[in-house]
């Protein structure tokens, strides 16, 4: 019988979805770890209030929606988070003006009006 236990990259490191698999390496790469398995929280790796910020602007990046902050400290694991971005990925895909652009800096210029 397999472990959760088993290190990093361990046996659950190789299982899960895209969406989990993705989550795992930004994370892993923002804590400066090895990747770990899709059941492994985020603040038992290291991370802090400081991260999630950057852990969200990968995210953002990557998967192009902008998941609110209190999501990475309700669900601090992969297998959890994922089910947040799928569900914001979705409805950005039904709702396309649903897609939060980011804005400039000195970009005072609200919902794209002109003027």
């Amino acid at each position: 019988m397999a472990s959760d236990a088993e290190g990093p990259g361990g046996a659950d490191a190789a299982i899960g979805s895209a969406t989990e698999r993705r989550l795992a390496l930004i994370r892993s790469r923002i804590l400066a770890v090895q990747p770990q398995g899709q059941d492994t929280d985020f603040f038992a790796l290291g991370g802090d209030s400081l991260a999630v910020p950057r852990v969200r602007d990968a995210v953002l990046a990557s998967f192009g929606v902008d998941v609110p902050l209190n999501s990475f400290y309700e669900c601090p694991q992969p297998r959890q988070l994922a089910t947040r971005v799928g569900i914001r990925t979705t409805d950005t895909i039904h709702r396309p003006w649903a897609r939060r652009e980011r804005g400039r800096p000195g970009d005072s210029t609200p919902f794209g009006a002109s003027g």
